[in-house]
């Protein structure tokens, strides 16, 4: 009767395990699409309407250097008529007030009428702020990272990319002044990164692999 009971058990688990697996397969293409169609989404919100992600969400390029932040960063290109037009890139800063905060911004690419880029928008992906104080710095709690939009280095100049308590052009939020600064500098090294590797980022295969050596 032990081994009967035993058998039947084991039997019962192995159709268990089948059945989730089958389950399993059938939903992962369902998964599959609504994490696509949320990574558009997020890639979006930093983006003009206009614009069309060129880059497949997997084939993004994948860029390593010291202005984006530590590790490698992926950029996505965006399109306006068949050119490149815009980039969104990841970039992380680690002088949060409680370390690391993980950013997407969006910037619009120089063209023939304009010889520097500008900040299309800012959102911030992962921090460890403190709730109800330094989470201030996410756009669905307060409005205070817009400010960065349609900024570039040269309105204001790179040496006013500084919090107002410094003497620079930004607000900070009274709150998390610390993350603020941070935020700031890392807008600016991001601006300043994109200014000198436009040409090569807007004409870089998908998927490929780039290393840059400049300095912070």
């Amino acid at each position: 009767m032990r081994w009967s009971a035993a058998i039947r058990l084991g039997l019962l688990c192995l159709a268990a395990v089948l059945t989730l697996s089958l389950l399993a397969d059938r939903s992962a293409p369902r998964i599959a699409a609504q994490q696509q169609a949320h990574w558009y989404a997020t890639l979006g919100s930093v983006l003009a309407t206009d614009l069309q992600i060129s880059d497949a969400i997997a084939q993004p390029l994948q860029v390593d250097a010291a202005a984006l932040g530590v590790g490698h960063k992926r950029i996505w290109r965006a399109q306006r008529a068949q050119r490149v037009e815009a980039l969104v890139l990841e970039a992380s800063t680690e002088d949060g007030y409680n370390g690391r905060i993980e950013v997407l911004i969006g910037v619009r690419l120089p063209d023939a009428t304009r010889s520097h880029s500008d900040v299309l928008a800012v959102r911030v992906t992962s921090h460890r702020e403190t709730p109800g104080l330094g989470d201030g710095i996410e756009r669905e709690r307060s409005d205070w990272i817009d400010q960065f939009a349609g900024k570039s280095l040269r309105m204001p100049a790179y040496e006013h990319w500084r919090s107002q308590r410094d003497g620079g052009a930004f607000d900070t939020l009274a709150s998390a002044t610390v993350s603020s600064r941070a935020l700031i500098e890392l807008n600016a090294r991001v601006l300043r990164f994109v200014d000198t590797h436009a040409d090569a980022l807007r004409s870089a295969p998908s998927g490929s692999q780039r290393e840059y050596a400049d300095a912070e």
